[in-house]
């Protein structure tokens, strides 16, 4: 979302081009429907796709209650904490809950190491 809507910003020469609450729209409610999907706002019968993000990281700070240009210009990967799919937990206290992890890398540094 950060990459978005700098872009539309330095491409319009207009740094008022596209607010943090519009690109995020964009990527929720509004990127679904592009999909097909019934998802991208929290409503009953909707897919229970939800993230939480952990906010205490510095780079978080002294946001008030600007959660969604905070989400868009300050949140990174790194600070998602929770994340569920379709109903269904797949990362919980930033654990991959679907897959080995420890098993993946295993593989990964094993195949790597094949190629010298």
């Amino acid at each position: 979302m950060r990459v978005g809507v700098l872009l539309q910003k330095v491409a319009g020469e207009d740094p008022t081009a596209l607010s943090a609450r519009a690109i995020f729209r964009s990527a929720t409610e509004v990127g679904a429907k592009a999909c097909r999907i019934d998802a991208g706002t929290i409503d009953v019968g909707k897919l229970a796709d939800v993230v939480v993000i952990d906010p205490s990281g510095a780079h978080m700070v002294n946001l008030g209650d600007e959660v969604v240009p905070a989400l868009v210009y300050c949140a990174k990967g790194s600070d998602v904490e929770t994340m569920i799919i379709n109903g269904r937990v797949v990362m919980r206290d930033r654990t991959i809950t679907t897959v080995d992890e420890r098993a993946i890398l295993k593989e990964v540094k094993k195949v790597g190491a094949s190629y010298g």
